[in-house]
């Protein structure tokens, strides 16, 4: 199952990069924004076994876990939205919402974000799926509530 998340990570970088030019997303209309967001709320799912497959770690959901870092998300036009440096394609975008997802693949796991940026109520989510093998494997879910600032032009 690790082997097939991996491999779905691993595509989906590849593909999402030429994404815009597959999917063609209409951009008209979507104002230049910025935001900077801190998170306010983290809803997290962890499960972990060891090497011998004992449990170690969860197997439940909790709200205990913090991001020390500021989100920035900037779009200037085009399919992509920059996000902490980054650009990721626009997926989906239905008027005021965008959905971006951005996988990243490590040497010992791999992820996916995905975000939800919605220009009318000035609000942006993010949710996370994980899985990860090393002395450890596991997976984890998280859902953020972000609380943001915004700069849209109009």
């Amino acid at each position: 199952m690790m082997k097939t998340l991996v491999w779905a990570v691993a595509l989906l970088s590849l593909l999402l990069p030429i994404c815009p030019m597959v999917f063609a997303v209409d951009t008209t209309g979507i104002p230049a924004f910025s935001a900077s967001c801190h998170d306010k709320t983290v809803w997290a799912y962890r499960y972990g076994v060891d090497v011998e497959g004992i449990p170690i770690r969860g197997d439940k959901w909790s709200t205990g876990e913090h991001f020390p870092d500021v989100w920035r998300f900037t779009y200037a036009g085009g399919n992509q939205v920059v996000i902490d440096g980054k650009p990721w394609p626009i997926l989906v975008r239905n008027g005021p919402v965008l959905v971006i997802a951005s996988p990243e693949e490590a040497l010992l796991g791999a992820s996916i974000w995905t975000y939800v940026i919605h220009l009318g109520l000035r609000m942006i989510t993010a949710a996370q799926v994980h899985g990860d093998v090393s002395l450890t494997s596991g997976i984890k879910n998280r859902s953020v509530e972000l609380a943001c600032d915004f700069e849209v032009n109009k």
